[in-house]
Formats: structure tokens, sequence, C-alpha cells
């Protein structure tokens, strides 16, 4: 028997059944999405710490040292020996306290970047989740209008 509308009903419950079964498919593709990229962002996270190295010298101001004739434009030697040794000692200790303090910042700024990274990796997550949420959000309006037209 055929459908007054026209149409068959095998066919359309056919559709319909397809039409559910790539509805799950690609519900159950970005849920995978969203739990890989939270595995990704922890790893890279992860990653990222290992691979700073705090106490690598290489990366730390190595092409900005400065020559002796440089470093002794600033200093003013007294007449005293013992007052020129402090100072030139004291201005050593100034350039490795300046390296020192070159290397950290090389590590803050390093951490800052992946962390960028990171947060826009799950702000993009963030958007997914928002999306799948108004999405059953809207389903639970419709149910609940259809409760209480029952009623």
């Amino acid at each position: 028997m055929s459908d007054p509308k026209g149409g068959e009903p095998k066919s359309k419950k056919r559709k319909l059944n397809n039409q559910n079964v790539l509805k799950v498919g690609n519900k159950r593709e970005l849920r995978n999405e969203t739990r890989k990229n939270g595995w990704d962002s922890s790893q890279q996270m992860e990653q990222t710490m290992r691979g700073l190295n705090l106490g690598d010298k290489s990366q730390q101001r190595g092409s900005g040292k400065s020559s002796a004739a440089e470093k002794s434009k600033y200093v003013f030697l007294d007449e005293d020996d013992d007052e020129n040794n402090q100072a030139l000692e004291d201005e050593a200790t100034i350039d490795r306290q300046m390296d020192e303090l070159s290397g950290a910042v090389s590590v803050l700024n390093r951490v800052a970047k992946a962390q960028t990274q990171t947060v826009q990796r799950q702000i993009v997550t963030a958007d997914r989740i928002n999306e799948k949420t108004d999405m059953v959000d809207d389903g639970v309006r419709l149910n609940r209008a259809r409760l209480d037209r029952i009623k």
C-alpha cells in the first residue's frame, strides 16, 4: 500500500533511520574530537614543561655578552687597588645576575607562549561544548513545550 501523500512508508522509515544514524555518528565524532583535544592540550603542556630546561645556559644571554672594553667604560677606578678590585667584583656579580635574570625571563616567555597556545585550543573546545549544550537546551525546551501541550 502506498501513502496518500504519495510517498512510500518503508522508504520514509529507511530515510529517517539513515538520518538518525548520521546524527549519532556526527555526535560521536564530535565527542571523540572534544576528548582528543582535551588529551592533546594536557600532553602539550606536559611536553612544554619538560622542554623548559632551567639550567640550560645555551639559551641564556649568550650573544649579549659585552667585551672587557665595554665593561670597563662603566667602572670608575680609584687610586686604591682594594676599591678597584671590589668594583670589578661588583661588576662581575652584576653581569652574572643579569645572565640569571635573562634566563629566567626567557623561561617565563616560553611558558607564556605555551600557555597561550593551550588556552587557544581550549577556547575552541569550550566553544564546541557550548554549541552542544545549546542543542541540548533547545531539545529540552521543545520537549517541555510538547509535554505542556499534552497536559
